[in-house]
């Protein structure tokens, strides 16, 4: 969950702003339609999709945390007789046009995939800036994390899938907990996570990422499980097309390296994984 003291203060102006746009009105009667709370539904879809566009994902998701409240208070009023969807399935609604992973509650690959093409072209004009090494040195890279967990399918028929489950929100947990309010986390897709750290080089992503280990492997888990962590900086790839992909790639070399290496790990990428 984003609150409010983890936003700067153009973004908490800006959400508020939004809030009052999404305020239900106080005279409303105590029973209403089923079309009342489809209509209030479209309308925060529209504000959500709006203050990611404009502010990003995190403002956005703090807002979704106001509308589901907002949700719960217009469900209760729907007349019974009204044929309604779920509140779950309105939340849903929400999640999915937000892009947040339903059962982590952290933004999916997809909706995370904008920020880091933000971040890459942020490096990449500076890069292009300046035409002196030493200057471009000063450029401040952005880093990738790519976190996988180890022996995750031997971990779901061990324990079973909600053990799995349970394990998998524990990760994102600790992965808010541990980068900085201008970093962010999201869910790659099954048991892969992926942090995308802003100003950060692969040695100060490096003490992110062992922080994230260590705190997996003694997070208090029924069933400890432990993880496996690659890093790649923009300093690894080259500026073009492909960009972004290539870094993520090399995100994943070095998090198999990680694997193959014993498990438990973080390995930084270097040239030499790809011999």
């Amino acid at each position: 969950m984003v609150r409010a003291d983890s936003l700067n203060k153009t973004e908490i102006g800006y959400a508020f702003k939004a809030q009052n746009k999404l305020k239900i009105a106080p005279n409303l009667p105590n029973k209403v339609s089923a079309d009342v709370l489809d209509s209030y539904t479209k309308q925060a879809q529209s504000v959500i999709s709006e203050a990611e566009r404009e502010m990003g994902v995190k403002v956005a998701d703090y807002l979704k945390n106001h509308v589901q409240e907002q949700i719960g208070v217009l469900a209760h009023m729907v007349e019974k007789e009204g044929k309604i969807d779920s509140l779950e399935s309105k939340v849903g609604d929400l999640n999915a046009e937000l892009g947040i992973d339903p059962l982590t509650q952290i933004p999916n690959y997809k909706a995370l995939r904008g920020k880091l093409d933000r971040e890459v072209e942020r490096v990449q004009r500076g890069y292009w800036r300046t035409n002196n090494a030493e200057e471009a040195k000063k450029v401040l890279p952005t880093s990738v994390i790519m976190i996988d967990a180890d022996d995750f399918k031997k971990y779901n028929d061990s324990y079973g899938h909600q053990a799995g489950n349970d394990a998998l929100k524990k990760i994102a947990e600790i992965m808010k907990k541990e980068v900085r309010k201008i970093d962010l986390v999201g869910r790659y897709g099954g048991e892969e996570f992926v942090a995308v750290l802003t100003e950060a080089n692969k040695e100060q992503a490096y003490n992110v990422a062992e922080r994230i280990r260590e705190s997996a492997e003694n997070s208090g888990l029924k069933y400890p499980i432990s993880l496996c962590l690659g890093i790649a900086d923009t300093s690894d790839v080259t500026f073009g097309e492909n960009t972004v992909d290539e870094l993520i790639e090399k995100a994943d070399k070095a998090m198999y390296h990680s694997k193959n290496s014993g498990k438990n790990q973080t390995t930084i990428y270097n040239g030499r994984i790809d011999e």
